[in-house]
């Protein structure tokens, strides 16, 4: 390996190779003539490598921005890759500006003009990406989505992947199309290389592994919490999957992705295991209430990233405030390759008084419970409110008949509804969290299984998190109001809809399979740690 240019730390300079300076380079292209294009990341700039060896600025100029124009005048926010194609025009990934641009060999920058947001689809975002076809087409990997994206170079776009159900990729780093025109892309979010190859029958019907291994391994957090101190409780008052609302009238508006841990607004956000930052823009919602930062596997969001209270910078080594055109504040800047120990200072929590942890690549969030918490226990058994039935119409079945509620056997299917919670070891009181897992059986009278149901029927799991499109297959009306409202929560479960393994679908038990007679519906409702719910959890039937 020899060094073609860089000085080895970050910096801007033009001129001999030697002696130039980068800052976090990360995409790389040669024109015909050998010519080198470097994407300098976080300077904001296309940079030019000649074949004798000296490095000049094609276009870009101090700072993030979004304009066109020649040379200097330009302005890119955090371009990401680039390609040059036979005619000599270089195509970049100007990922914060979520455009595609053009760079004439003169350095006269354009942005592709791209066909507007579908009704089913939104048009490329983040792009991280990019390749050419011999045709001078583009493949354009995106990194908020993990969608692969065909763009025509008159802006037409379509998706070719990561766009299907249950097919969702974590970051689309890099992308290559090899001489058969095959389109091979990484998803550096889960370890693996993939190749896009064309739609036969064998293919639509085979299973594709994609995303995360559901055992990639944790990490090692030693049970630290993310606030002082490290290694002492702390009170936990979100769970993943719980239904989130949105304030604006709609109660089952997403699913919680995270883990929230209450603290001063103020303190110490606390790194709690070694990381590197793996994403060219790990920080994000700059002085919002969902401002985050992303380090390796984990998120930690609901702070002021790098900023003390006041807005003052913790380490200006790793936390750049970036500026606008004003000259105000706009965003903290987090370079690609900055590591994070143990105990190291993020950034301080915002008035959301808790810190949220998120495990794992967006689209496939883990549960947060599993990485283990000093001095975290939870004895107790989750709490069923209620069991409830109701037809496809979501009218309720009621009707009793010896204490049984009457099931007649022609409906042509029936939700089963359950109003449960849980609680943890030393949570205040009105803390109430969401469960674990949750299924349902069929039992005689005398407690034997109707066939079939020999073990519960487990629907809904929040090991992994599926997309928020499951909110309202999850959750049945009623539910919502989010822990930190004067209101109570209600997590009011769909148990006949399936939710797990990052999947769901729509269901309903078919009355009609049965004879008639008398039976016990069992709900099961459990806890991470274990604990199921004994009380209320049964509802005599009567099926006339």
């Amino acid at each position: 390996m020899t060094t073609l240019a860089g000085g080895g730390g970050p910096g801007f300079r033009d001129g001999p190779a030697r002696q130039a300076l980068f800052n976090g380079p990360i995409g790389v292209a040669v024109d015909g003539a050998g010519r080198v294009y470097v994407a300098d990341t976080y300077n904001d700039r296309i940079r030019v490598i000649s074949r004798e060896g000296q490095v000049s600025t094609l276009a870009g100029g101090d700072g993030p921005g979004f304009q066109d124009g020649t040379g200097d005048q330009a302005r890119f926010d955090t371009p990401t890759a680039v390609a040059v194609d036979a005619t000599g025009i270089a195509w970049v990934a100007d990922m914060r500006n979520d455009a595609i641009r053009r760079i004439g060999p003169k350095g006269g920058v354009s942005t592709l003009p791209l066909q507007p947001d579908l009704d089913t689809q939104a048009a490329p975002r983040r792009p991280l990406a990019l390749a050419l076809t011999h045709d001078g087409h583009l493949y354009v990997g995106e990194l908020s989505t993990g969608r692969v994206m065909q763009v025509m170079r008159d802006g037409r776009w379509r998706a070719l992947a990561g766009h299907l159900p249950g097919q969702r990729f974590s970051r689309t780093a890099g992308l290559a199309v090899d001489a058969a025109g095959d389109v091979h892309f990484t998803d550096a979010g889960s370890h693996r290389v993939h190749r896009i190859a064309p739609m036969t029958a064998a293919a639509a019907a085979a299973v594709t592994p994609a995303g995360p291994a559901p055992d990639d391994p944790l990490p090692d957090t030693g049970g630290r919490w993310p606030l002082a101190p490290q290694d002492g409780w702390h009170e936990v008052v979100g769970t993943l999957g719980e239904v989130r609302g949105d304030y604006q009238g709609e109660s089952r508006h997403h699913l919680h992705g995270g883990l929230d841990i209450r603290g001063d607004v103020g303190a110490t956000v606390l790194a709690i295991a070694d990381g590197k930052v793996g994403s060219p823009s790990a920080a994000w919602g700059f002085d919002g209430l969902g401002e985050g930062l992303a380090v390796g596997a984990l998120a930690y969001i609901h702070m002021k990233v790098g900023r003390t209270p006041r807005g003052d910078l913790l380490d200006p080594a790793r936390f750049q405030l970036l500026h606008d055109l004003s000259g105000d504040p706009s965003r903290i800047r987090v370079r690609r390759g900055t590591r994070f120990s143990v105990g190291d200072a993020l950034g301080t929590v915002n008035r959301m008084a808790h810190v949220h942890l998120s495990l794992g690549p967006p689209g496939y969030e883990r549960n947060a419970i599993a990485l283990g918490f000093a001095g975290f226990t939870d004895v107790y058994p989750p709490r069923i409110d209620e069991v409830a039935l109701f037809d496809t119409l979501d009218q309720p079945i009621d009707a009793k008949q010896d204490g049984r509620i009457v099931v007649p056997r022609d409906l042509q299917g029936i939700h089963i509804v359950v109003d449960a919670w849980d609680q943890v070891d030393r949570n205040l009181p009105r803390r109430r969290l969401g469960l674990h897992a949750l299924g349902y059986q069929l039992l005689h009278p005398d407690g034997t299984p109707v066939p079939g149901f020999e073990t519960p029927r487990m629907t809904i799991d929040f090991q992994r998190l599926p997309s928020d499109d499951a909110v309202q297959v999850a959750y049945a009306p009623g539910s919502g109001i989010t822990v930190h409202g004067s209101a109570v929560t209600r997590f009011r479960y769909s148990v006949t809809n399936t939710v797990r393994d990052g999947a769901w679908a729509e269901g309903a038990w078919q009355p009609a399979s049965l004879a008639p007679g008398d039976y016990l519906l069992r709900i099961t409702a459990r806890d991470h740690s274990g604990n199921e719910a004994q009380a209320r959890r049964d509802l005599p039937l009567r099926l006339p």
